[in-house]
Formats: C-alpha cells, structure tokens, sequence
C-alpha cells in the first residue's frame, strides 16, 4: 500500500487554514443552530475540494455548472449568511486618522489570503 501525495505542500497548509478558519467562525458566530453549522463546514469543504479537483487528487465532475453552484454557496455563505460577523470589526473604536490605514490593511491582508482561491478557481473555468 503507498500514499501518494497529490496537492504541493503549501496547498495542503492553505487548505487547512481553510477549515481552521470555518471551524473559528462557527465558534465565534452567534447562531449555533445545526443548519448553520453544516452550512459553513460544507462551504469551507467547497473551497477545499476546489484544490483537490484542480491538483487532480479527486477526480470531480468537470462540469462548470457544478463549479458555479459552488461559488455560488461559498458567496452566499460567506457574504449573506455571515454579515453579523461583520459587526465584529468594530471601526468606530479606532481612531479616524487610523481608520483608513487598517482598513487598507485588513483588504489587502484578505486580498492576500484569497488570491490562491481565486487563482484556482479561475484556472479550473
């Protein structure tokens, strides 16, 4: 029996912040119903099988309707359904000569962060 490793190192790190980052945001939310709960692991497992698809450790439907429904609940999950974890960036307590420099950074830090995503996806269409 072997394993052979499909996905480069840094992807397996970055998909693990992925899920890292799925399981903080169920802690940190405040709605702790089972829905919502399977509804964000299941749209971090949709940004993680978009790696395994493209390095081609799953063999997945090459379909672009399925790689459309995908974003389509990752935006959906991750734009409407969290936008009270929004409020948690409290801009009003930082200082208004700051103000435009964190928010600056807080962009170019998830810029940053998303850039491998959105190449991945962009390369599988």
């Amino acid at each position: 029996m072997s394993f052979e490793l499909h996905l480069p190192l840094w992807a397996i790190l970055y998909c693990g912040l992925i899920f890292a980052n799925g399981i903080v945001t169920v802690i940190i939310s405040n709605n702790k119903n089972i829905t919502y709960i399977l509804s964000q692991l299941l749209s971090s497992a949709f940004m993680i099988s978009f790696f395994f698809i493209y390095y081609g450790a799953v063999k997945g439907a090459n379909e672009k309707t399925v790689y459309v429904l995908m974003i389509t609940f990752i935006l959906f999950q991750e734009i409407w359904v969290n936008q009270s974890l929004y409020k948690r960036i409290i801009v009003e307590q930082i200082p208004q000569n700051e103000r435009s420099v964190v928010i600056s950074a807080l962009g170019i830090t998830m810029a940053i962060f998303l850039s491998p995503l959105i190449y991945i996806i962009f390369s599988l269409f």
